[in-house]
Order: C-alpha cells, then sequence, then structure tokens
C-alpha cells in the first residue's frame, strides 16, 4: 500500500494529476479536499503498489530547469492583443502551430470549470485565451497530447509551471515532440471556491453569468487591466477594479492559494519549459514603439526549440529583443513564490462557517470600494503619466532602502 505519493503531500502537491494518468490500475481519482482543492485519492483495493505515481510525480524529481537564454517583448497585430489579457504571445503562437498543421493545448471554461481544451482550428483557440485565476483541470488532454505526438503534429501546450512538470513527466520519450509554454503564475484560488462565487453573483444580480473576464481591456488601458467583466445572459454587463470583486480581491492578496504555491519550487528564472510567458510590465523602460493601452506580452525562451518557436512570432505582431532583468522588475514571481500572509489560515473557515456572502461582504472593505471608484475615474489619456510616476516613487524608496 502506498502510504503518500510524495513527502509533505499536503503543502507540495499541485494537483497537476500526472499520478493519476501514470497509474496502470487507474485507481487514482482526483477528490477535492475542505477547502475545494483536489488532491490524488488512491484505491487501496485495486493498487497493486508499483509506484508509477510515485515515480510520476514532478515532487519526487530533480526539478528539470533549462537555461533563460533570450527574451523578447511581443505584441499581437490588429486588435488581437487588445482580446487578449497581456500582448497576444499565447495567441500568435497558436496561430503559428495551427498555420504548420498542428495543435494548440490551453485553458477554457466548461461552466465553472477550468479545463485544458485543444484547438486546431483558429476559433477554437480563441476560447484559450486570456488570464483565468483559479485552478484548472489537465483531464483527457494528457492522452490527447501523446496520441498527436505520436502522429508527429505540431503541438503548442500552455499551462502554469507545475502543469507544465506534470505534462513533462507523462510525456517521457515524447517530451521533445512537443514545445511546452508555462506562464507566470501567482498561484491558484480553488475551482470550488470559483463556483460559489459566481452562484453568488447570480444571485446579486438576479441573471445567468456566461462570461467572468479576469483582465478586460475593453474600456480601460493594459497598465491598469486588473479589471473584472462579467457578462450576463440578459443585463448589461458589469465591470470594474479588482479591489470591487472578492474573490479577485482576495485572490490578489494572496489569501485563497493552493498551499504548493506559497513555497513553489518553479518561481525562478530557469524553468522547465521551452517558452515562458508574462506581461511585460518593463516595457517603458525598453520600448517606446510599442503602444502600452493593447498590452504587451514578454516571453524568454530556455530551449532551442523554445527559441525557434519565438522567432517565428515576428510574422505575427510587433517584436524586440530585451533583456530578461527587465522582465525580471515588473514580475516577481520569476524568482520568489507568493508570501503566505497570516490571514490564509483562516479564509476559507471563515467562508465554510459564515457562507460565502457574508464573507465577500467583508471581504470588500470601503478603503477597497473607494480605491476602485478613484482607479476606474483615471482618463485613459492620464494612465501612462500616473504609470510614470509610480515607478519613480518606487525607484526613489528602492534607493533609500539600499542606503
Amino acid at each position: 500500500m502506498i502510504e503518500s505519493i510524495c513527502d509533505s503531500f499536503d503543502s507540495r502537491c499541485t494537483g497537476c494529476e500526472a499520478c493519476m494518468r501514470a497509474c496502470p490500475r487507474s485507481c487514482i481519482e482526483m477528490v477535492p479536499d475542505k477547502e475545494g482543492f483536489a488532491y490524488p485519492s488512491i484505491d487501496n483495493f485495486l493498487c497493486i503498489s508499483c509506484e508509477a505515481c510515485v515515480r510520476a510525480c514532478p515532487n519526487n524529481m530533480d526539478v528539470r530547469y533549462e537555461d533563460s537564454a533570450c527574451a523578447w517583448a511581443f505584441q499581437e497585430q490588429g486588435d488581437f492583443a487588445l482580446r487578449s489579457s497581456s500582448g497576444g504571445a499565447f495567441h500568435a503562437l497558436g496561430l503559428d502551430v495551427l498555420a504548420r498543421g498542428g495543435v494548440a493545448y490551453g485553458f477554457a471554461f466548461n461552466g465553472c470549470d477550468l479545463v485544458m481544451r485543444r484547438a486546431d482550428k483558429a476559433a477554437d483557440l480563441d476560447k484559450l485565451r486570456g488570464s483565468k485565476y483559479v485552478q484548472g483541470s489537465i483531464g483527457d488532454s494528457f492522452d490527447q497530447i501523446e496520441r498527436d505526438a505520436v502522429l508527429g503534429l505540431p503541438i503548442v501546450v500552455c499551462g502554469t509551471a507545475c502543469q507544465i512538470a506534470g505534462i513533462r513527466s507523462s510525456l517521457s520519450a515524447l517530451r521533445d515532440k512537443v514545445l511546452l509554454i508555462d506562464l507566470v503564475c501567482h498561484g491558484v484560488p480553488s475551482p470550488a471556491m470559483f463556483e460559489r462565487h459566481v452562484r453568488y453573483l447570480e444571485k446579486r444580480f438576479e441573471d445567468d453569468l456566461i462570461e467572468y473576464s479576469f483582465r478586460d481591456k475593453k474600456t480601460t488601458h493594459w497598465l491598469m487591466s486588473k479589471h473584472f467583466r462579467y457578462r450576463f445572459a440578459r443585463r448589461d454587463d458589469v465591470e470594474g477594479n479588482w479591489k470591487a470583486d472578492a474573490y479577485y480581491n482576495a485572490y490578489l492578496k494572496a489569501l485563497t492559494m493552493r498551499e504548493c504555491c506559497y513555497r513553489c519550487p518553479y518561481s525562478t528564472v530557469a524553468r522547465c519549459s521551452d517558452l515562458t510567458l508574462c506581461d511585460f510590465w518593463g516595457v517603458d523602460r525598453a520600448s517606446r514603439s510599442i503602444d502600452q493601452r493593447l498590452g504587451v506580452s514578454a516571453f524568454i525562451a530556455h530551449t532551442d526549440r523554445g527559441r525557434a518557436a519565438a522567432e517565428r512570432l515576428e510574422a505575427y505582431g510587433v517584436m524586440h529583443k530585451i533583456e530578461v532583468d527587465d522582465i525580471l522588475k515588473g514580475n516577481p514571481n520569476l524568482e520568489r513564490p507568493t508570501n503566505r500572509p497570516a490571514a490564509r489560515d483562516e479564509v476559507y473557515a471563515d467562508i465554510s462557517r459564515t457562507g460565502y456572502e457574508a464573507w465577500a461582504v467583508r471581504q470588500v472593505t470601503l478603503k477597497d470600494r473607494i480605491f476602485a471608484f478613484v482607479v476606474d475615474s483615471v482618463p485613459l489619456c492620464a494612465v501612462e503619466s500616473l504609470q510614470k510616476l509610480r515607478d519613480r516613487k518606487r525607484a526613489r524608496s528602492e534607493r533609500v532602502e539600499r542606503r
């Protein structure tokens, strides 16, 4: 009988599902814990103690980091960047693989559930764009990716670093046939919490929620794109600053992450992927020729495969070579995990005790509402000037601290 798939299981398991996929007897299923995070559960009646799950778990392997070779800033052409969370880099990589007769894998919502999907045409690829701040499930895509790799199709797979580590482990000898892309990630809240939030919004606005956008740029600037939009079946859209939404508010205050996220071994510049994608918050320091309003991506190539894929993107938008250090200044999770606040101890228990609605009302304070109102009132023409003032103030503070 297998006691635990990895050491310190409760605080290190990422829920990547590689163990479930590796089991030859299908005796592992992912079961939500009391907070709603999925963990592998072994049916000991069926288990033959072969330890395939133990061998597949990325936590039991030395993390195979790839070097950080090259970096670029990128903005997809046309209105594609505006429809993406940052600059449209993943969408462009997907278009490139489709043009070569291949397939792209990324995450899309199925109701309240975030699941990995396969895209073999542009319409399906469009559903994979945009940030989704909730943990997703790879599920059957493990097998689909392997089948496509055996067929020799060009393949792009995008997910968080821990998901990419699980897929990398699963692919084994087929690893070199797949372009693996990871996203700079702050951490993930539980799927159960997101579902409760959706139900809360539907009750509050008396309508069915058909789309929840975390990084909407239709009416705001990319530099202020921590801006939600709810699309309902019948009523008008509702939008606003992240501090006005309880779920988003708690997420960006790092109150609701999976425990492993606070000790993430992948929060380093060297990664286990071919390419790493993120927002390029330092664009004003590196390039004046990109329209910041639309959004700007940065990506780091770690392998020759990643470098070749990146260089093909010149056909899909504006691209500039940059230094990795330019990216680090606005992406702290490339150097360290998200800090675990003391309030994380109680947030899920508090929701269970008082109910989600009562918790959501308390989570968005008067100070949060005032902040959201002020930020939403800033005209687009003033955003970049205010950002420069904030950057100068931050730089002065850093110089004072160094003294």
